[in-house]
């Protein structure tokens, strides 16, 4: 192995990581921004079943006790 060797996997190997912290970047702000989606859909939900001012249920709220 040559030092341009060690060099090259260097960079590829900081490349992929910067690829990986990308993609994991986008997914976690596209899955955020799902869940707020959802959330504010649920309100809307509820809202609209209870004709007022609904208060979403959170899960920690939940009366589930298995």
């Amino acid at each position: 192995m040559d030092v341009s060797d060690l060099v090259y996997f260097g960079v590829f190997c900081f490349v992929f990581f910067l690829g990986a912290c990308s993609v994991f970047i986008c997914l976690s702000a596209i899955i955020d921004d799902l869940c707020d989606r959802v959330a504010k859909w649920r309100s809307l939900n509820n809202t609209s079943e209870m004709g007022g001012d609904a208060v979403p249920i959170l899960p920690s709220e939940s009366t589930d006790t298995s």
